[in-house]
């Protein structure tokens, strides 16, 4: 859940709304379910709600039970009429009015969702009122289990690094935003980091660099990924192909790349899984350091030896928070703060920014810092 709450977080700051996560009863920390089509469900369901709200807040809710999970997608987006509302379901069919022409996609999504939530015997109902909001409840039984938080993915440690060769990492993907992600993602672990927004310059890059991996998104306009991946093949290309995509079904039903592609991601990509992933292709040996909790609260811990933070500081720290990279932030501001002195005033408004994620604050109170010096 947290991995899904750190990413869309992201996705709504960008647009300037607030995000909240909300949890209500005792949440077990496993639970036995179909992984993939649980998480696609909820990726649609989150997804859909930022992109049809403007303005005001997306609140994604979950409530434990008698072994039953009850999820809420809560917005205050333009709502959907009575009429509309058993429409929308249907497939290849979008409510259509002035905001929604301008939002693309094929209408599938919340087809697709419905009826992954009926296999595996859950429902999705919707409330809504046209010009206030609307409320997508997902309700799933969802039975506790026992087991060891002993696995490298839960451990309290965090890949710094890895020991050997630089490798060069190739991201190929048409959003912008995930671009930038995986570079800030991957770059400091070590690796060199090339982008591309689509198979063309993604060619380009391949034939003038040495590349050791490649992360390729699978809905691309022109050629989609499942096309290049069978071309970079025939081009004799060998370096290992994650394939990487919102819709968990691309990874079952797209044979005819059977063969070409090493791995499959899911968006929102789990860094923990996308690092295990890239582990393994490409064989590295993980450097790690104790993960340390980073204190919120602003303190008054002057050191009179540290020089305070200047002009470069604060826009790398900028440069963090233009993609939403809340966990990537708090890295950097600690990493800072080690060197740097901050006023106490700084760290206090910084915190209170953080709480609710709120970047497009914190990309003006930083600029404004700047101007100022």
């Amino acid at each position: 859940m947290q991995q899904l709450v750190d990413m869309f977080q992201m996705q709504a700051s960008h647009k300037g709304i607030k995000f909240h996560y909300i949890t209500k009863g005792l949440i077990p920390d496993f639970v036995a379910t179909d992984k993939q089509r649980f998480r696609q469900i909820l990726i649609n369901l989150i997804s859909n709600a930022i992109k049809y709200t403007e303005h005001g807040s997306v609140t994604f809710e979950l409530n434990y039970r008698n072994q039953v999970a009850h999820f809420s997608v809560i917005d205050t987006g333009a709502g959907i009429s009575q009429d509309n509302q058993e429409l929308i379901f249907k497939p290849f069919e979008q409510v259509r009015n002035a905001h929604t022409q301008a939002i693309g996609g094929t209408g599938l999504g919340l087809t697709i969702s419905r009826s992954l939530a009926e296999l595996m015997g859950g429902e999705i109902t919707l409330s809504s009122v046209l010009g206030q909001g609307s409320t997508f409840k997902f309700r799933l039984m969802l039975s506790a289990i026992q087991r060891e938080l002993n696995e490298p993915e839960y451990a309290k440690t965090k890949a710094v690094g890895y020991v050997g060769t630089p490798q060069t990492i190739l991201v190929v993907d048409d959003d912008d935003d995930q671009r930038r992600l995986m570079d800030y993602l991957l770059t400091p672990l070590g690796f060199t980091v090339l982008t591309a927004q689509d198979a063309h310059q993604g060619f380009t890059l391949l034939s003038d660099n040495h590349v050791d991996l490649i992360l390729l998104d699978v809905r691309m306009p022109d050629v989609n990924g499942w096309q290049m991946v069978q071309q970079i093949r025939e081009q004799r290309y060998l370096m290992p192909v994650i394939m990487v995509s919102a819709n968990a079904r691309d990874a079952e039903f797209n044979l005819q790349a059977e063969g070409y592609h090493n791995d499959y991601v899911a968006k929102p990509v789990s860094f923990d899984t996308l690092l295990g992933k890239i582990g393994h292709l490409l064989e590295l040996t993980w450097q790690y350091q104790n993960i340390q909790q980073i204190d919120e609260t602003a303190e008054d811990n002057t050191d009179l030896s540290k020089p305070f933070a200047k002009t470069d500081e604060y826009q790398a720290l900028m440069a963090l928070a233009e993609i939403g990279y809340l966990s990537g932030f708090k890295d950097k501001l600690a990493e800072l703060k080690e060197t740097y002195q901050f006023p106490v005033e700084v760290q206090s408004q910084l915190a209170e920014y953080l709480e609710f994620c709120n970047f497009p604050a914190i990309i003006k109170y930083l600029d404004e810092i700047n101007h100022e010096q």
